[in-house]
């Protein structure tokens, strides 16, 4: 794996959680399709321009920056399709003002984790979505601890980000039973994580780089 490449991967599996979770706090639960869209592009572009321009020398925030502004060219288009939409006018103006150094506060990925793991979920929805957005699991990775397909994992992903879509999240306190949950799905997400980091080699990297980096992975191959 080229250098640039193997050092995206890392800072995915590091930094692409915190700023899922920055931006959920920004935008709301119910744009997590949005978000994780707005953080592939962003790991996609490093991938093109890192290796001509040099690697930033903040790395993380370099990231973040982008993942807020691919956010931002989508909220304005959307905002032109249907300009009387003022949930999406409010949510563009937050962002277009965010600091991009409050990515990775703690609060912000226990934020997350509460979403992934609402009482609505089944068990291995929470678990699914948790290892998805918090911490930066691929559908593969994914389904080799759930011995299932990646694409039924992919359907149960799309199903519960319904489901979260269809409840009208905002960012606030959880109520103590709400949290019970959130501990129980993260401990499922932690315990089928063990065996995806065990048995992960280099074909599964080179799968798992072609899912963060669609744009980009068949390029990438001739590097």
């Amino acid at each position: 794996m080229p250098a640039a490449e193997h050092e995206l991967a890392a800072l995915f599996r590091r930094e692409a959680g915190s700023i899922c979770a920055w931006l959920v706090r920004l935008l709301g639960p119910a744009r997590l399709d949005l978000i994780e869209d707005a953080v592939q592009d962003a790991f996609s572009a490093a991938l093109t321009q890192w290796p001509i321009e040099g690697t930033p020398q903040r790395a993380a925030a370099w990231l973040a920056v982008a993942a807020r502004n691919k956010a931002l060219d989508r909220l304005k288009r959307d905002m032109r399709l249907d300009s009387l939409d003022t949930q999406n006018e409010a949510a563009a103006w937050r962002l277009g003002f965010s600091n991009p150094d409050d990515t990775g506060k703690p609060d912000d990925t226990l934020a997350l984790m509460f979403v992934a793991c609402h009482p609505a979920l089944a068990p291995e929805e929470q678990a699914m979505l948790t290892l998805q957005t918090v911490c930066g699991f691929s559908s593969r990775e994914i389904a080799r601890s759930f011995l299932s397909t990646p694409e039924a994992v992919t359907q149960r992903l799309v199903r519960a980000k319904r489901k979260i879509r269809g409840l009208g999240l905002a960012r606030r306190r959880r109520r103590a039973a709400h949290g019970a949950g959130a501990v129980r799905g993260g401990a499922a997400a932690r315990h089928a994580s063990h065996p995806t980091r065990r048995h992960r080699d280099r074909r599964d990297t080179r799968a798992r780089r072609a899912h963060v980096f669609p744009s980009c992975a068949r390029g990438g191959a001739h590097r």
